[in-house]
């Protein structure tokens, strides 16, 4: 099973690794410039996907980069925040009809939004690359989460794994979100992948 060390051993075969991430990381910090961040994510998981090689690609085709960042931040927007959006409203009104009784229990929903949102999302990503339609993303949802349980164990392990960066990391949000991503792109393929192997 592939793990983070060789991860980033094979992201360090590229001998600019360093500044590309730097780049990635600071564009993270400002909004809609964050966009072309994305975009590098999504280009990234998509030559992962096609190639199966842990190669950075370059800053180039800024334009593209714009337009798929837009791709990411939508799929970002539907499996992630509209969820944990739904489970906070979900929270408060649990929290307000029991008076605040059950402490942080009403809590549930957003935490499993949390947790299953950066597996649901490259789900999604995944798909669109390998010729979805953006509307199939609403009508497949159930299939996505159908993969991710069959996978649940391994998949939670990166998902912990990116919202602890994103907790210590904080203070460099920009940054940690974007290595986060680095690194949980080639995990989540390859416990995905894993179904390929068995068979």
């Amino acid at each position: 099973m592939i793990t983070t060390q060789k991860i980033f051993e094979k992201i360090q075969h590229d001998p600019q690794w360093l500044q590309k991430i730097l780049i990635g990381g600071l564009l993270m910090f400002v909004p809609i410039v964050n966009l072309f961040a994305l975009g590098y994510l999504y280009r990234y998981a998509k030559s992962i996907l096609k190639s199966g090689r842990f190669q950075l690609p370059n800053w180039e085709e800024w334009a593209k980069l714009f337009l798929e960042g837009l791709i990411f931040i939508g799929v970002l927007f539907l499996y992630t925040l509209v969820p944990i959006l739904a489970g906070w409203a979900i929270y408060l009104f649990i929290a307000k009809i029991t008076m605040g009784y059950l402490g942080w229990f009403p809590f549930f929903p957003v935490s499993l939004a949390l947790v299953l949102g950066p597996s649901l999302t490259l789900v999604g990503l995944f798909s669109i690359m390998e010729g979805a339609k953006a509307d199939s993303l609403f009508l497949k949802v159930g299939k996505y989460f159908k993969k991710i349980f069959k996978f649940w164990k391994l998949l939670l392990i990166g998902n912990l794994a990116f919202l602890g960066l994103q907790f210590v990391g904080f203070p460099l949000y920009g940054l940690a979100f974007f290595i986060g991503f680095l690194f949980l792109i080639p995990y989540t393929l390859a416990v995905l992948n894993s179904e390929n192997k068995e068979q």
